[in-house]
């Protein structure tokens, strides 16, 4: 139960952090990278959180990155060069997972250094994505009605599945 409430009070203090900006509020001068300006921030179309309380968001800073927010409020962007529909955090906060509607990769960020490689699904609107740490895989589900399991580290797709009729709308581990 400790860890649902750490990651309820971290889901609060991010709705905050991410809110005041669009409502002027004080935390708006504590959001800058490089020159981001506040006015700049966005509200992320996804949101992921790691065990330690490290947030990665999708589209927050700008609309093709993954911004990392770590516990000691070090703020980092990776540019996947693509708009991420959806995004998973590794629970020790080593690497994060985007998806992006129109891209048929998996967009793997290295967290310490904000690199980003590409593995390739052959998924073209994939939409969510989850990580399962007791497997060590990925499952990703797209628009078109098909969700895929994916190993790591090495990215290869073990199982597809097809939903025909039915679009999965959301992946929960």
């Amino acid at each position: 139960m400790r860890v649902g409430v750490r990651h309820i009070a971290t889901g609060v203090a991010l709705a905050g952090l991410l809110a005041a900006p669009l409502v002027g509020g004080a935390a708006a001068s504590a959001v800058s990278v490089q020159g981001a300006s506040p006015s700049a921030v966005s509200v992320p179309s996804a949101v992921a959180v790691a065990n330690n309380g490290t947030i990665a968001a999708a589209g927050w800073l700008d609309p093709t990155s993954v911004d990392v927010l770590d516990e000691s409020g070090l703020l980092r962007s990776a540019d996947v060069g693509c708009r991420p529909a959806d995004v998973a955090i590794a629970p020790d906060a080593s690497s994060a997972w985007a998806v992006c509607q129109g891209d048929p990769h998996i967009h793997v960020i290295d967290v310490d250094t904000g690199d980003v490689t590409r593995a390739g699904i052959d998924m073209i609107d994939a939409d969510d994505i989850v990580y399962l740490p007791q497997v060590d895989q990925l499952v990703v589900a797209d628009l078109e009605g098909e969700i895929v399991a994916v190993s790591l580290p090495d990215y290869v797709v073990i199982k597809r599945i097809a939903t025909p009729g039915f679009r999965p709308t959301a992946l929960a581990p």
